[in-house]
């Protein structure tokens, strides 16, 4: 009987949607080549890494910490981060196109000149970050923590902003047209004529 059992649980484990197995080998190999083509990272620990013009398409680094990683220059298409905490990262100049960050913290990290056209990078803390000259288009930061975020001069065609916390951002020559404001708390934030947003600014800039 306790053989059946120890049969049941290991298919169990094996073959239960959802559950990831983790590779140690994938993270040997980025830190190694600085390639992981849709690897399984989660849980990793990416603290401090040098991965400057790393290639990680597709790959999944959920539930990892990345604190003050450096990404300058990385391919991040399609990648997945749940659950992760990216503050003070540098992600300059990557690309990053569909990128989903989703339930993450992410505060005063450098996006500035990266491109993040249909990432999905909802809830999530984006604190005192930087997206200066971004390409944000039809992105999606619904229900996220924007407050004293730096999107001058970004790229926020069609982007949705729904619900998102957006005290004293800075949008400075940004591009918002087409852009879903709809639930946005904008009190104190620059607009992209340079006027300051009113208290009460709340889906529209009252100045």
């Amino acid at each position: 009987m306790p053989k059946i059992l120890s049969l049941i649980l290991f298919v169990t484990i094996i073959y239960t949607p959802g559950l990831s197995a983790y590779h140690p080998e994938h993270l040997t190999k980025l830190l190694r080549l600085k390639t992981c083509v849709e690897c399984d990272l989660i849980n990793s620990d990416l603290d401090n890494t040098l991965l400057s013009h790393a290639i990680l398409t597709g790959a999944i680094l959920s539930d990892s910490s990345m604190r003050w990683i450096n990404l300058t220059e990385s391919s991040m298409v399609d990648a997945v981060l749940k659950n992760v905490d990216l503050s003070w990262g540098i992600l300059t100049f990557a690309d990053m196109k569909r990128i989903l960050i989703n339930s993450s913290v992410v505060n005063q990290a450098e996006f500035s000149y990266t491109d993040l056209e249909a990432a999905t990078l909802e809830s999530s803390d984006f604190r005192r970050s930087h997206f200066n000259y971004a390409n944000l288009k039809a992105s999606s930061f619904k229900d996220s923590d924007l407050r004293w975020v730096n999107f001058t001069n970004a790229n926020l065609n069609r982007a949705n902003l729904q619900n998102a916390r957006m005290q004293n951002a800075i949008l400075l020559g940004a591009n918002l047209n087409g852009a879903y404001l709809n639930g946005a708390v904008l009190d104190g934030a620059i607009w992209i004529d340079g006027s300051t947003c009113r208290k009460q600014s709340v889906g529209r800039c009252r100045r």
